[in-house]
């Protein structure tokens, strides 16, 4: 037994240095229950001796107008006293007792009139009331209180001399008031405010240990988001490493593709390793342009330009390719404004994009068009190729997504580019967006803001 609750001890002091949240929000919760009790028990005794002091100053109020006509009644109307006494207890609930009592002797008093008809007659005195009665037949000015208990709580008991007619003390006026109400009122406020305190330290408990998993979150996006900058960090020093050799490799097949000594197959697979190593080239400068993106590092030199220009010079450069798989390449150029984008970015979208179309057509034809709408300049770059669903729409411009299906496969890339020219596009100031009907053809869609003239 011993060992488990050392082990457990141990486990304990482990998790609070690993969260030291949660020892803080311990802390924290003890310090506000404390607090509160302390306030709570502050408010009681304010609370009782606000109530003590008000059922004083009404007893002496009543005591103060008693007095004043009870000398004559006791000797002159007692029947009217009574009835004064009763009209004071029923409006005055926590007046328990109220007792005109007159002395007979030294040692023996009488009731002249009461709350309770029953209790007129002779009356034994309690030592406490003895004690009171011979304060005040002493100091008849004044009214003079003890706190007492009975079954249902605490009581004030208050006595208070009268003087007759020649202004000799002829009676003494007994007045009990209860405090249980008022006790039981604080008690529930109290009980209240404890229900109160446990419900808002739940609450507490629950957001401050939402805010350790926030922080432990937060801990682990900023882990995350250092393994992420380690990633393109790697990524782009392993690009750059890589580009050197490719194109060594590139240089070297293209040499050997132009020697006389070379035979026809030998030819070939120094072709294919050109290929091969122009694809892997281009991967590795994609890869290169991802990693700038993200670190914020992409420089762009935009300048006042034509686009009509750049559109051609793209056009004439895919037109090989296009003839290649027998299609159709039309530019139809309808605007020629001038953009203020940089001119080398805006070629390497144009090819992103328009090579795509060339890749996932195979027969009908790939169309440039460039219009003027909302102050915009739109260049529309259609096809009659596979098309898209509305699902392959939403994934397309993401890093490495690639159209899933039969026609696709054959196609091979990176599934960086559309990231990428979508990215340099908002660069500079502009959007690309997709219109696309599966087995009907794709719109791609460039808009780039006119110069103000």
């Amino acid at each position: 037994m011993p060992n488990i609750i050392s082990r457990s001890l141990r486990t304990g002091v482990k998790s609070i240095r690993e969260h030291p949240q949660f020892l803080y929000t311990f802390i924290v919760g003890v310090v506000i229950f404390f607090l509160f009790i302390f306030t709570a028990d502050r408010f009681a005794r304010i609370a009782l001796d606000a109530q003590e002091r008000l059922v004083n100053v009404r007893t002496g109020s009543i005591l103060d107008t008693f007095v004043v006509f009870g000398g004559h009644y006791i000797d002159n109307d007692n029947e009217a006293l009574e009835h004064a006494v009763l009209r004071i207890v029923a409006d005055n609930e926590t007046i328990k007792e109220l007792l005109v009592l007159k002395s007979e002797s030294d040692s023996q008093w009488s009731v002249s009139a009461a709350h309770d008809r029953g209790l007129i007659g002779m009356y034994s005195l309690r030592s406490d009331e003895e004690f009171l009665i011979r304060l005040a037949t002493s100091d008849p000015d004044n009214g003079f209180t003890i706190e007492d208990t009975d079954n249902q709580g605490r009581l004030l008991r208050t006595v208070r001399a009268i003087k007759g007619d020649t202004g000799d003390v002829v009676a003494v006026v007994l007045i009990s008031q209860t405090l249980s109400e008022a006790d039981r009122q604080v008690n529930e406020s109290i009980r209240n405010s404890f229900l109160i305190l446990i419900s808002i330290l739940l609450i507490l408990f629950l957001l401050f240990f939402r805010h350790a998993r926030i922080i432990d979150y937060t801990e682990l996006y900023r882990k995350l988001k250092a393994i992420d900058q380690m990633k393109d960090d790697f990524t782009s020093m392993v690009s750059h490493e890589l580009r050197t050799p490719l194109t060594a490799i590139r240089g070297y097949a293209d040499l050997l593709e132009g020697l006389d000594t070379l035979d026809k197959s030998a030819k070939e697979y120094a072709h294919r390793i050109a290929l091969s190593s122009e694809r892997l080239e281009k991967l590795v400068t994609d890869m290169l342009d991802v990693s700038r993106i993200q670190q914020g590092k992409l420089a762009l030199t935009p300048r006042n330009t034509h686009p009509n220009k750049i559109i051609k010079d793209v056009v004439d450069f895919l037109q090989p390719h296009a003839e290649k798989k027998g299609l159709s390449l039309v530019y139809e150029d309808k605007e020629s404004p001038t953009l203020f984008v940089d001119e080398d970015r805006l070629r390497q979208v144009l090819i992103n994009i328009i090579g795509n179309a060339i890749k996932y057509t195979e027969r009908g034809e790939v169309r440039i068009e460039t219009n003027i709408r909302r102050n915009k300049l739109e260049i529309r770059i259609s096809d009659t190729g596979t098309g898209l669903t509305a699902e392959e729409r939403k994934a397309l411009f993401k890093k490495f997504s690639r159209v899933n299906n039969a026609s696709a496969n054959t196609v091979k890339g990176s599934g960086l580019g559309l990231w990428i020219s979508t990215a340099l596009t908002r660069l500079m100031g502009g959007s690309l967006t997709v219109e696309s009907i599966k087995n009907v053809g794709s719109h791609f869609v460039l808009e780039f803001p006119l110069l103000e003239r």
